[in-house]
Formats: structure tokens, sequence, C-alpha cells
């Protein structure tokens, strides 16, 4: 069952630290990082969200080495979603991406 809104929401924070963490089926966004935040997305499970990142910040999040869900096959093995279904959105760098679930 997808829960609404955010399973991460990030408001008001400089230097945020989201790690280690398993973000899953929720309807809208797996994170959303909020305007005058700021940080890191590093080494998570991100899976069956509507939007896996989104960001509404202007300084790039570094979303690297995150496991985006089963992506494809081969080099796109855990890519984040190219249709919007557990893609990224905003300023997001998100490659290299982990080719196996943490």
């Amino acid at each position: 069952m997808k829960s609404g809104s955010s399973g991460i929401w990030v408001q008001s924070s400089h230097d945020a630290v989201i790690k280690g963490n398993t973000i899953t089926d929720n309807e809208d966004n797996g994170i959303h990082i909020y305007l005058g935040s700021s940080g890191t997305v590093n080494n998570n499970n991100i899976t069956g969200n509507g939007i896996g990142l989104n960001s509404a910040v202007a300084t790039r999040i570094d979303a690297t080495n995150n496991w985006w869900g089963p992506g494809g096959a081969g080099d796109n093995a855990g890519k984040p979603g190219e249709d919007g279904n557990n893609g990224v959105t905003g300023n997001v760098d998100f490659t290299p991406w982990a080719k196996t679930k943490f």
C-alpha cells in the first residue's frame, strides 16, 4: 500500500545527510528536499515512489551511490526511472548509482 506525500521531507536544513535508509512506496516523493535546504543523499534504497528524489533547491544535491530499484539490466540496473516513476527532478547528481540493493 502506498502512503501519500513524501517518505522524507527536508525543509530549511543545511547539510542534511540522508544515508542508509530504505525509502519505498510513497505516492508522491520518496525524498523531497525543499527550498532553503542542502545536503547529501547516499547509500539508500529508493524504490516504488512516485518520484524518487524531488529537489526544489538551486544547490546541486549529491545523490550518488543510491539503489533506485529494478530499473533494468546491465549498466541500467538500479538507475532512477526515466518516465518519472521513481526518478529524480531538480538539480540532482545521481551518477554513479548502486547496481545492487544495500
